[in-house]
């Protein structure tokens, strides 16, 4: 199950856009943008499927690893899906009714990333044997069979993969964050909107690439990874909204390199 990143590949990710100064004269801190877009926040909190906290339940207590992930995407159709899906209010709205699109994006950063080194993955890909393989050897085991009858499921797929219960694809996680042979995790999407923006219907579908860069918490994995360029929605000085495209100068910070008007 072992698929390698290699230093050659572009990784896309999104983080959110009150950890980033503001543009000021054209750039921001290289230093700044680094330690906003590659830091670890996730390792102690409820809220990605794969890493973070396992809640108290079933007689058993909280347990964390403290150890998260960098979530990023090989492709924008998993990108969009990801950044859709968390939206704010956006598990309380009808398909189809999610905001207009720079609403949803105008609170986000994105940045590309190119690994520094190989990054050692773990597929998930459910189309391969052996991961059929090794999930079947899961839920053979006595205890995984008595936690998904506890809470009714007939498969341990769809466990790892239910939209509200996050338990055992979190087990999953911190079970090979634990590997200290494994940079990460690469999985497909679990994520599918259909949203209207001004009329328009838009569709992202179970589709694409996540990867997942393991790290401790509060670590910035710059180490593991490089900023190519970062991508942001900025009202500018008029008030007008603008995609801004920075990329890093001579000096180390992020530039502005072009510009488009909303």
């Amino acid at each position: 199950m072992d698929y390698p990143v290699s230093v050659g590949n572009v990784l896309m990710r999104s983080f959110p856009r009150r950890y980033l100064p503001p543009v000021y004269g054209g750039t921001i801190s290289g230093a700044r943008v680094v330690e906003a877009a590659l830091t670890v926040r996730d390792a102690a909190t409820d809220s990605n499927r794969f890493s973070g906290v396992i809640p108290a339940g079933l007689g058993q207590p909280q347990i964390s690893a403290g150890r998260g992930a960098l979530y990023c995407s090989k492709d924008t159709r998993a990108q969009m899906a990801e950044v859709l899906h968390y939206a704010p209010g956006a598990q309380a709205r009808r398909p189809g009714s999610l905001p207009f699109i720079l609403q949803t994006l105008q609170g986000k950063c994105m940045v590309m990333l190119k690994p520094t080194q190989d990054i050692n993955l773990v597929t998930l890909d459910g189309a391969e044997a052996n991961v059929q393989q090794f999930f079947n050897s899961l839920q053979r085991n006595p205890a995984v069979k008595t936690a998904m009858s506890a809470l009714r499921y007939t498969d341990i797929t769809q466990a790892i993969f239910s939209p509200t219960d996050y338990a055992a694809a979190r087990g999953l996680g911190l079970g090979l964050i634990g590997n200290p042979g494994i940079d990460g995790l690469e999985i497909g999407s679990a994520r599918s909107f259909e949203t209207t923006d001004d009329g328009q219907s838009m569709s992202v579908f179970k589709s694409g690439s996540n990867v997942l860069v393991f790290g401790d918490d509060q670590q910035t994995l710059s180490h593991r990874l490089r900023i190519v360029s970062l991508h942001l929605i900025d009202p500018g000085s008029s008030g007008r909204w603008r995609v801004l495209t920075l990329q890093p100068n001579t000096l180390g910070d992020f530039a502005v390199v072009s510009e488009t008007p909303l």
